[in-house]
């Protein structure tokens, strides 16, 4: 099995197609005049994305932002208006949380909203969806996260939300988070640029499937460091998330057939394995069912896409949790079969070209607003450094499908 192991190869390639990238790059590296973030309000922002507006009480989120790791929650008042200054949401009841691990500690931090009441975005366009995907319902919501980008922060900024997309143009059989770009204000004074994005939570998933959430059955995989990870059995029935872990650890091929969803699973562990994600397979891995159903993958934090140097079918993963499903279900001929064919489709509907339209039109969305972050938080900390990190984005695509198909090909 060949695997690319030699990090330094990896990264000597990747500084040359950077420069090589940069060098006859479209995007103007010229700095603008940068704004005063602190006269910014939602009236007077120049802007073409959505607003967001939390009213809160001001020492009730400074304490929260300061003990970020403390699980503090404050209730609060949501307001989303277009860049026009039409109203999408007023003075809507939420609580209001830190969201994220590592990345809570960056000075522009996930914020998680709850929404005291179940929303109707049939005619408000909170979320905006461009492409529908078959099982989903985009009509209420419960909960969003404002999302500082993850690992990406103060890099590209669209990362995650790229390659998200480009598993929704590829119509994945797999759930997923929508994205709409945004710029967030606390009090009416200027947070951040901030990714609204619809959430996994349980409640959330209820609402996207259009089903009871006491029916729902959901399994995370978590990293507990040094390669380690544990079995979160988050909600649900026990007795039915126990079945799914028994029939993998006891190999029992026929009876896994029975319980997984094989194309939501081909989708999920090809396109994990094609993108490169380096926080995956021991962290951020969802699984679900409805009770009476079969288990099906949720895909979400894609920050680190492109950063993987090895392969999912490998050694290294061999204690992990999906690796052992896979192990058992690829005794299968069919399935191993359907595996492969997944492999195909992925590598000849994901070329680079489809990648960098994605991009393109993503930070073509941001190109003008980035400077906001820029001035406030020097995250990134001059234009240039931001387009260059688009650059690196594109390339590490490119190196990743390349050397996916010197492998699987």
């Amino acid at each position: 099995m060949k695997l690319y192991s030699n990090s330094f190869l990896f990264i000597l390639k990747l500084f040359v197609l950077s420069f090589v990238f940069f060098s006859c790059s479209k995007y103007e590296t010229t700095e603008p005049e940068l704004p005063n973030t602190n006269l910014l309000t939602v009236q007077n922002i120049k802007t073409d994305l959505a607003i967001v507006n939390l009213n809160v009480n001001q020492n009730e989120f400074d304490n929260m932002m300061e003990n970020y790791s403390d699980d503090i929650e404050i209730e609060g008042f949501y307001f989303m208006y277009t860049s026009d200054l039409d109203s999408i949401i007023k003075n809507e009841p939420i609580t209001i949380s830190i969201k994220g691990s590592s990345t809570a500690a960056y000075v522009l931090k996930s914020l998680s909203i709850n929404f005291d009441n179940k929303l109707d975005n049939s005619g408000r366009d909170i979320i905006a969806i461009n492409k529908s995907l078959e099982r989903h319902h985009y009509n209420k919501i419960s909960k969003i996260s404002l999302r500082n980008s993850g690992n990406d922060f103060g890099k590209t900024f669209i990362k995650d939300i790229s390659y998200t997309q480009l598993a929704i143009d590829m119509y994945l059989d797999l759930e997923l988070s929508h994205y709409r770009p945004t710029q967030v204000f606390i009090n009416n004074k200027y947070y951040g640029f901030l990714n609204l994005r619809t959430e996994k939570s349980k409640k959330s998933l209820a609402n996207l499937l259009d089903v009871d959430k006491d029916n729902l059955n959901i399994i995370k995989i978590n990293h507990l460091g040094g390669g380690q990870e544990e079995i979160e059995f988050k909600s649900g029935d026990h007795v039915i998330l126990q079945e799914l872990v028994d029939a993998v650890e006891s190999g029992n091929t026929e009876e896994l057939k029975k319980l997984v969803d094989i194309n939501s699973f081909a989708d999920y562990i090809v396109f994990q394995d094609f993108i490169g994600n380096s926080d995956w397979p021991f962290n951020n891995t969802q699984i679900y069912n409805i009770t009476d159903s079969l288990f099906r993958f949720y895909l979400f934090d894609l920050d680190f896409a492109g950063t993987r140097d090895n392969y999912f079918a490998s050694k290294e993963n061999d204690f992990g949790f999906l690796y052992k499903m896979y192990t058992v279900l690829i005794q299968d001929e069919d399935i191993l079969r359907k595996l492969q064919e997944t492999q195909n489709k992925m590598v000849n509907y994901c070329s680079d070209q489809r990648f960098y339209a994605i991009v393109d039109k993503n930070a073509g969305v941001i190109e003008n607003e980035i400077i906001y972050n820029i001035s406030k938080y020097a995250k990134p900390k001059t234009n240039t450094a931001w387009y260059l990190e688009i650059e690196k984005l594109l390339t590490q695509f490119q190196l990743r499908r390349q050397n996916y198909i010197d492998k699987y090909m």
